[in-house]
């Protein structure tokens, strides 16, 4: 089952998507926000294909609910669940100038530092990682803009890469190492960003409540931090972009884990939720993550790749694979065992690992438009016995 592509024309430098808005960074210095649910209106859409269609753009989480999962078992229902997914992969989902004129809520003069080199939405806030800092403003609140032009500072030095999760912001600095910033509530705390490692970071993201952070230059490694004061199992589940998030206590016991010491080697390496990657010459050596058993790291087996696209640039893990930047194409090894490969070299990409209603998604950016793809082949496959991509809950 291939992925579903819609395109949404124009020059864009970076693009989020956060309760039925599409945030377009554009690459003439404006922020565009359109309504992501009215620009649906404009494609003439079997009603057959509604429920397919909700899954694949509007609500990720659908058929990953542990009623439909039931109704999933059936092979009759599944067949045909297939069938509508491929019927949509036919249909022309192109949005030009005029529909995008037609669904926009507004557009804004870029206050942040432009061009950036991260952003993430967490809890109704904006952030921006850049050369200058770490910069935030609120967003989708009664102001005028869909982001406020009020923007807090939170950070001096240059930064790679920002992402939030367990009401805590991680912070790829580079030489500097990694960050981490509270959030409290839809604020974020005045104190400084305190200091988890001081190993080259130059990406970072969360495997659970803890962080693992990537590096060109030296090891990667897992910032293990430990929430005792709270039940263990409430942490076992994925914290949605879409809704408010209220665990807001500070991490704290910090155990730098290198690399080395998972996989034998310092070779590139990366993590989400219960899934820790490295790259080898030809193959991707992947381990299971769980904080809550004695043994942590659980070697789960190899994924062949072929590099034959160039040198490797990039990584991350989504629900749906495994995703490898190359010089000349992204490769998405499937966590169906099959591989997707999207041509060229992009401007930018992202993957949303822990939103509620757009985990599906895989956003590229090239010169002159933006390419959208749903993935959905994963609701067919066994969470608990696949290779690539992270485990889903079923709840």
């Amino acid at each position: 089952m291939q992925p579903i592509k819609l395109t949404v024309y124009g020059k864009y430098w970076d693009s989020q998507i956060y309760q039925g808005c599409l945030f377009l960074f554009e690459m003439d210095g404006s922020i565009k926000t359109l309504d992501w649910d009215k620009l649906f209106d404009f494609f003439q859409m079997d009603e057959k294909l509604k429920i397919a269609f909700e899954a694949a753009f509007k609500k990720s989480s659908l058929l990953y609910s542990k009623d439909n999962q039931n109704l999933m078992n059936d092979i009759e229902i599944k067949n045909i669940l297939r069938s509508k997914f491929k019927r949509l992969q036919n249909c022309d989902l192109n949005v030009d100038i005029q529909d995008i004129i037609n669904c926009t809520l507004n557009t804004q003069d870029n206050k942040f530092p432009f061009p950036h080199a991260d952003s993430e939405i967490y809890g109704k806030e904006v952030y921006i990682a850049s050369r200058d800092g770490v910069f935030s403003a609120p967003c989708l609140s009664k102001t005028k803009y869909s982001i406020s032009t009020k923007l807090q500072k939170h950070w001096d030095a240059p930064c790679l890469r920002v992402t939030g999760s367990y009401g805590n912001i991680a912070i790829a600095a580079g030489n500097e190492g990694l960050y981490e910033k509270e959030v409290i509530g839809n604020t974020v705390s005045s104190n400084d960003p305190q200091k988890l490692s001081d190993i080259h970071c130059s990406d970072c993201n969360w495997n659970y409540y803890s962080i693992f952070g990537s590096s060109y230059i030296e090891s990667g490694f897992l910032a293990y931090q430990e929430q005792p004061t709270k039940n263990k199992y409430e942490y076992d589940h994925v914290f949605s972009f879409n809704s408010d998030e209220d665990d807001n206590e500070n991490l704290f016991n910090t155990d730098i884990i290198k690399a080395e010491s998972i996989f034998g080697n310092s070779e590139y390496s990366w993590g989400a939720k219960d899934k820790i990657c490295q790259i080898t010459e030809s193959k991707i050596k992947v381990y299971n993550f769980n904080p809550w058993k004695e043994n942590k790291y659980l070697y789960r087996g190899e994924i062949d790749i072929n590099k034959g696209d160039g040198d490797f640039v990039s990584a991350k893990i989504a629900s749906f694979g495994t995703l490898i930047e190359l010089d000349n194409a992204l490769v998405i090894l499937r966590s169906d065992d099959e591989i997707t490969r999207i041509e060229g070299e992009p401007v930018n990409w992202r993957v949303f690992p822990r939103s509620k209603f757009y985990e599906n998604q895989l956003h590229v950016i090239f010169d002159d438009r933006l390419e959208i793809y749903s993935f959905n082949h994963d609701y067919f496959v066994n969470q608990d016995k696949k290779l690539s991509g992270y485990k889903m809950r079923i709840a």
